[in-house]
Parts: structure tokens; C-alpha cells; sequence
């Protein structure tokens, strides 16, 4: 009589969309933030800091536009709240200096998009590879 040999493998785990979520925005604020300077040194009077960060020209809460490259800056913290805070100057900023993406994200703000497993595991399998 043989002897039926099996194989334990653990079962692989479930993970929650919200991690799915935050795994994308990490990976793909990394990416932005490997450009390795301010995007915006030079084009006001704000002083630029050192550390740089994922600026988004709309709101992340636009999902179409979340994960779209064209409305990601790299940008130092320093631009990052003076202009989260003054979002008319940021308008002008953006509409002066990066006329192309600003036409872009108009024409494509109110496309929709849903918030899906599959849309947050497609981010991370393109940015873990770049």
C-alpha cells in the first residue's frame, strides 16, 4: 500500500483593502519623491526644506487621478503646506507652470473611477517594479 505524501502550505493571508490602500500610496509617493528635488525650487518665494514629499495637483481623494502620474509633483514640505493652504495661489502656481498636466487633470477630474482591491493591487504591481 502506498503511502499518500501531502504538502502543508499555509494558507495565504487575506488581506484588507485599506492595507491595499496604503501599500499603493506608499509605493507610488516613493517613486515621485526618487526625483530628489523640489519641483517647485525657484518658481515662488517660499523657501524649499529638505524633506521631500507627494504633492498631489488634486486632491488624492479624486481617485481617477490618485495613481496618475501626471498629478504627482516631488516638492519639499515647505510648498507642500503653504500651498495646501492657499489653494487659489496653488491654482495660479500650477496653471503658470505646468500648463500641460493642469489641462490634463481639468479634462479628467470628473472621470470615475471606483476604489477597488484590483485597481490598489495593479499600483503595486507597477511601482514594485519601477
Amino acid at each position: 500500500m502506498k503511502k499518500k505524501i501531502t504538502f502543508w502550505f499555509p494558507k495565504p493571508k487575506k488581506v484588507s483593502k485599506k492595507y491595499l490602500l496604503k501599500k499603493a500610496d506608499t509605493l507610488i509617493s516613493l517613486y515621485v519623491r526618487k526625483l530628489g528635488y523640489c519641483q517647485l525650487k525657484g518658481k515662488d518665494t517660499i523657501h524649499c526644506s529638505d524633506q521631500l514629499q507627494d504633492m498631489h495637483i488634486v486632491t488624492r481623494g479624486n481617485t481617477p487621478l490618485r495613481y496618475d502620474l501626471s498629478n504627482h509633483l516631488c516638492g519639499c514640505s515647505g510648498h507642500h503646506v503653504y500651498y495646501t493652504n492657499n489653494p487659489k495661489k496653488w491654482q495660479a502656481l500650477m496653471e503658470a507652470y505646468f500648463p500641460k498636466r493642469w489641462k490634463y487633470i481639468n479634462e479628467h477630474e470628473n472621470d470615475t473611477e471606483k476604489k477597488t482591491e484590483d485597481l490598489y493591487r495593479e499600483v503595486i504591481k507597477n511601482y514594485r517594479e519601477l
